[in-house]
């Protein structure tokens, strides 16, 4: 009883090898070789499996048929190649400038004395007395101050005028 236990035990193992053999060909991990120990050829006499050195090698009538499982998660995918970085950056035209006016700012009066010209300007924040070389902010300097007002330059931009305010007539 232990002797065909043990037979029987062997013969179940070795059909297992096989199975799981024939598994790993029909994977498609397998290399061409061992597919070609699986795929056995149709039946022929010894004298018609042999090649003639005219014919070249003889040719298998079976159709070898495609045992691949379609990939689970899709087909992998190489990487997407880097986005090319422009040569140069395309230079749009900079927003207008608000007036100045609008910054808050207007032109009180102006004062000539020995020294040089002054003007006054006013502003929500507080009124300014200023000359020739002034910052009224960071970015905006007076180049100049004559009888039609303040003149400034923001950013190194050419002057504006900051004017008198105009009164209405009463």
């Amino acid at each position: 009883m232990r002797l065909l236990a043990a037979i029987i035990t062997l013969a179940l193992l070795g059909t297992a090898g096989l199975a799981g053999h024939a598994l790993w060909v029909m994977s498609g991990m397998a290399g061409p070789q061992a597919r070609s120990v699986l795929l056995s050829a149709p039946k022929m006499p010894n004298r018609a499996r042999q090649a003639d050195p005219e014919q070249g090698a003889p040719e298998s009538s079976a159709p070898i048929v495609a045992r691949h499982w379609p990939p689970l998660f899709g087909e992998p995918q190489p990487p997407a190649p880097p986005q090319a970085q422009p040569s140069a950056p395309t230079q749009t035209a900079a927003p207008p400038k608000p007036p100045l006016e609008s910054l808050g700012y207007t032109l009180n009066g102006v004062v000539q004395t020995d020294t040089g010209v002054w003007a006054m300007v006013g502003h929500p924040a507080g009124g300014r007395l200023l000359r020739k070389g002034d910052n009224l902010e960071p970015g905006i300097i007076v180049t100049r101050i004559d009888a039609r007002g303040l003149w400034v330059s923001r950013y190194d931009d050419p002057p504006e005028l900051l004017a008198f305010p105009e009164k209405p007539l009463q």
